[in-house]
């Protein structure tokens, strides 16, 4: 009976050990934490490119968190840029 309990908590522990690690990994790709949230993203990105913004996903640019936006311009062409944290916006 004993050797179960011992068994079990052994495996509640490693389960736990395993979502800390998963949420830790997480938060590098978390640049709402700064206040920056996809939808701010896009609207930078809309704001400063004009057009229709095609897509908008969480993405990482040489360790550093923020979102990666691909946006159809006014006259026809495809961007893909990136958005820092703080919303900063370069040309990929």
């Amino acid at each position: 009976m004993l050797g179960r309990f011992l068994i079990g908590a052994a495996l509640a522990a490693s389960a736990s050990a395993m979502a800390s690690e998963r949420d830790a990994a997480a938060s590098r790709f978390a640049p709402a934490a700064a206040g920056m949230t996809q939808a701010s993203a896009a609207d930078a990105v809309r704001e400063f490119f004009g057009g229709r913004i095609l897509s908008a996903r969480a993405a990482e640019r040489e360790g550093e968190a923020g979102f990666h936006v691909r946006v159809l311009t006014e006259d026809g062409r495809v961007k893909n840029v990136f958005v820092d944290r703080f919303g900063g916006i370069t040309e990929r």
